[in-house]
């Protein structure tokens, strides 16, 4: 059984071997900790220490969202930018009928009037793109153009002359392989997947896609595959070899009208360049530069080539042109020190760089990617939290639009065209809705007088903070007509010189001076158990029974007992994944669980060509990872006291010192020819005995166990532990409260909506830990609708770059009942303590190299380990 979304194989070249194993390298390990990856990062502007009296008050930074009209169909914008008082951008739209895209180049004032599409005579709509575009100061633009289409073939003729008719295919043979077409970011779209023509894939006995094929519940395989080329083409488009690709700088005024055009496939030519790409385009005193690689390029408004320069590095990071200086600036890493971002002014007709470096603060340094150049400042960029203008004479920036305060998803990256400091025109997307809708936003500044004042709760976090949380702040801030959350990112502490963890130490010290936020974000990288024991947050259950819209009962109980410090719940984790081990049922003689001693019995007693994990694992990855899930067995959170020097961790040790060093992705050697093959067999072919992995949903475990096993029964048996129950749940999302908070009240309000039944109805993706959301979600599986026309039901999976369509047997009642015991019964929380890890690893590694025994190494792990848990106390 597995629950991976996607299931990694391998049948091609060696040529791509090198690139699989960095892909797959402690693949087994990140499995763990992909769902632990922090929260987002947003701004927080304002105090987190608790006041005497709350106030109401008035957040800065806040901006008014006006939609601007659209072409109907329109589906993705890329090339916003904004010349005098219109706007210009590409529009993409899908058209069902011939599973294709349509680009478009479209013009609109900025008010949103007179929007009309350019029909330039030399675009394509099918297969042209404009990749890159810059307004010049006369209202003129730059634009670098890619085509690509099919060759028109001869049509065949019979002897007299006469034009054939192609034959149709024939039914007796099963069909090749249609090639897919790529979207942009080259990950394959449901729409395209549609569009593929499904063939029967024969069935042989060394064929790993067709060992199952059976109508009581198997697969039957049926798919296309990707068919990939050497060409890569403009968008990440893979171009087949009947294809014709050309590149363009094309130089248009503002009516359209084609003023120049430069072949770049000459200039590749000419300089013998293997590849040539345009990137920071940049038009500039009437010239347009770009750079490829490590090559500044630059033309005159004629299409001249000015200079075709190559500087001291591997590659540009960004070019830009300073709206105050009038400098072009161009940024790189360099020898010796890479991990510094080196911005120089640029001659404008030599392309040599300045002797004097450009100032820039690291916070622009950091986010260089999304400069943009514009009136007011030397240029802006935009963060997950906020627009910011840059000052490079001062080297400051100034927060000018902080996107929680303004009520705003930030959903469209770096998509932005500057108006003024006072106006912008962004991208956004609305995923909320059936289909995902494109906007188009013109941004206005809002007075503090017409800001309306709220209780301000701060939240605070040390990383990456989801889309779908930051949603959930706003609708919050929208909804509520007495709190508005802020949000503090500490993750700009973080940097190379402090191993980025700055964030955390940062957090830290203020919350032990005080400094508490009234709502956490609880990350492992933080001694929240000290946090809870020493009083600083609250006990929710108290909040919980003071809510008459609340039951406990309503929800998992083993999730929040297992929370639970000292009686107390401190943290709420709305959403769970789980995290197990799986076997056939076969193979465990009767086994649901174990604890240690029953399972090293089990693996004394495999077969000779059985192993417990693949060597796609490596010894410390199962170590960390048996530690990570079977935490609570070796530390007490309620007392602190921990257990290295137990028979049961002297048993883990054992094992794991029988497992490799490396994992086949991390040693130099050549790979047997059938090596893929009976990786993709491990477990139908009975080769490895244990697959771990995340239980999110029903039918990713439903479609992956398929493939994995096929149709035969397998078991949850977890890992061992002493109650056998070794099943452990972890959470995206952890939160606190203060029980200093002036404001607690509004901080339940927002940590209660997510035990809402609109948020926890809602979740796809991970369990909801409601008990009826969890049967809502069980119903769903169990009864989902049909294909709009057909009532078929199928699904997709992708495996060692194949896409294939599965004609698969419903998931069973009694399936959904085992994986649903699974989520009810999990008792362990899974905690990532990477200072612990490393005192383990280290010590452990003497007694895996032999230098000692299990018995030596484990009183060391136990005095530095206990020493360690108590400083965090």
């Amino acid at each position: 059984m597995t629950a991976s979304v996607a299931v990694n194989t391998t049948k091609t070249k060696k040529s791509t071997t090198k690139r699989r194993i960095q892909m797959k390298s402690k693949r087994w390990l990140c499995l763990l900790l992909a769902a632990m990856m922090c929260l987002g990062s947003l701004t927080l502007l304002g105090s987190c220490k608790p006041r005497e009296q709350a106030e109401k008050t008035v957040v800065s930074g806040v901006y008014r969202a006006s939609d601007l009209p659209l072409p109907e169909g329109i589906s993705y914008i890329n090339q916003l930018t904004a010349v005098g008082d219109r706007l210009y951008f590409m529009g993409e739209s899908y058209i069902e009928s011939t599973y294709t895209y349509k680009n478009a180049f479209y013009s609109m004032k900025t008010d949103g009037s007179e929007l009309k599409e350019l029909d330039f005579e030399w675009f394509r709509e099918e297969g042209g793109y404009i990749s890159a575009l810059a307004p010049a100061s006369d209202g003129s633009l730059w634009l670098y153009y890619n085509e690509y289409y099919e060759l028109e073939k001869e049509p065949e003729t019979d002897a007299n002359g006469e034009t054939v008719e192609p034959s149709a295919p024939s039914t007796d043979t099963p069909a090749v392989p249609m090639p897919l077409p790529m979207p942009r970011d080259g990950a394959m779209a449901a729409e395209t997947v549609a569009a593929a023509e499904t063939v029967s894939a024969p069935e042989t006995e060394t064929s790993p896609e067709t060992t199952e094929n059976k109508s009581d519940g198997g697969y039957v395989e049926t798919a296309a595959a990707v068919i990939m080329t050497e060409t890569v083409g403009p968008g990440g488009m893979y171009i087949p070899a009947d294809y014709v690709e050309n590149n363009y700088l094309i130089h248009v005024s503002a009516d359209g009208e084609e003023l120049a055009r430069v072949d770049l496939d000459v200039l590749k030519e000419e300089k013998e360049l293997p590849y040539l790409s345009v990137s920071y385009l940049t038009a500039l005193d009437g010239k347009v530069f770009f750079s490829n690689n490590n090559m500044l390029i630059g033309y005159a408004a004629d299409g001249t080539l000015l200079f075709c320069s190559e500087l001291e590095t591997d590659w540009i990071n960004n070019m830009f042109a300073d709206g105050k200086t009038g400098q072009l600036v161009v940024g790189f890493y360099k020898e010796p020190d890479y991990s510094k971002l080196h911005m120089y002014p640029v001659d404008l007709t030599t392309g040599k760089l300045s002797d004097t470096e450009y100032a820039m603060s690291e916070l622009a340094a950091n986010n260089s990617y999304n400069i943009k150049g514009g009136p007011g400042y030397s240029f802006y960029f935009n963060t997950q939290s906020a627009i910011y203008g840059y000052d490079s004479t001062t080297g400051t920036e100034t927060e000018l639009l902080n996107y929680v305060n303004s009520d705003l998803d930030r959903s469209g990256g770096a998509q932005m065209a500057i108006l003024s400091d006072k106006q912008f025109v962004t991208v956004t997307y609305d995923y909320e809705s059936e289909k995902t809708q494109v906007m188009l936003q013109v941004l206005d500044f809002v007075p503090p007088e017409q800001v309306t004042p709220k209780y301000i709760l701060t939240m605070s976090y040390s990383n990456y903070l989801s889309s779908d949380i930051r949603r959930q702040v706003i609708a919050f801030n929208k909804s509520n007509e007495n709190y508005r959350i802020q949000l503090k990112d500490y993750s700009v502490y973080n940097n190379e010189e402090n191993e980025w963890k700055g964030a955390a130490d940062t957090l830290n010290a203020e919350i032990l001076a005080g400094q508490i936020p009234d709502i956490l974000v609880v990350e492992d990288s933080l001694p929240f158990a000290s946090y809870a024991s020493k009083g600083l947050f609250a006990d929710l259950y108290e909040l919980m029974d003071a809510d008459e819209s609340i039951k406990k009962e309503d929800f998992l109980p083993n999730i929040f007992k297992a929370q639970e410090i000292n009686g107390c719940l401190y943290e709420l984790t709305p959403v769970i994944q789980i995290i197990t081990a799986e076997a056939k049922a076969e193979h465990l003689n009767g086994l649901t669980g174990w604890n240690m001693a029953e399972f090293t019995n089990r693996i004394n007693s495999l077969p000779e060509n059985m192993k417990v994990f693949g060597d796609d694992v490596a010894r410390n990855d199962v170590l960390q990872a048996l530690i990570m899930c079977m935490y609570d067995e070796l530390v007490d959170k309620d007392s602190g006291e921990c257990y290295f020097d137990t028979d049961y961790f002297k048993s883990v040790l054992t094992f794991v010192s029988t497992l490799p060093e490396k994992s086949i992705w991390e040693r130099e050697e050549e790979m047997p020819e059938d090596y893929w093959q009976q990786y993709e067999n491990r477990f139908k072919s009975d080769l490895i005995l244990l697959n771990m992995d995340s239980l999110y949903t029903f039918q990713s475990y439903w479609s992956n166990k398929q493939y994995n096993f096929g149709n035969v029964d397998t078991t949850f048996i977890g890992f061992p532990c002493e109650n056998r129950n070794g099943a452990a749940f972890q959470g995206q999302l952890r939160l606190a409260i203060s029980s200093q908070s002036l404001n607690r009240d509004g901080a339940w309000e927002f940590l209660r909506s997510f035990l809402s039944d609109e948020y926890q109805d809602k979740q796809d993706y991970q369990w909801p830990i409601k008990l009826s959301s969890l049967d809502k979600m069980a119903e769903r599986v169990l009864n989902p609708e049909p294909k709009e026309g057909d009532g078929e039901f199928e699904d997709h999976i992708i495996v060692g770059g194949y896409y294939y369509t599965k004609e698969m047997g419903r998931i069973t009642q009694e399936t959904v009942d085992e994986i649903l015991a699974v989520v009810k019964s999990a008792d362990k929380v899974i905690r990532q303590d990477e200072a612990l890890l490393d005192i383990i690893t280290a010590e452990a590694e003497a007694f895996f190299s032999g230098a000692k025994t299990v018995d030596a190494v484990t009183p060391i792990i136990q005095s530095k380990a206990k020493m360690y848990i108590n400083e965090q106390r």
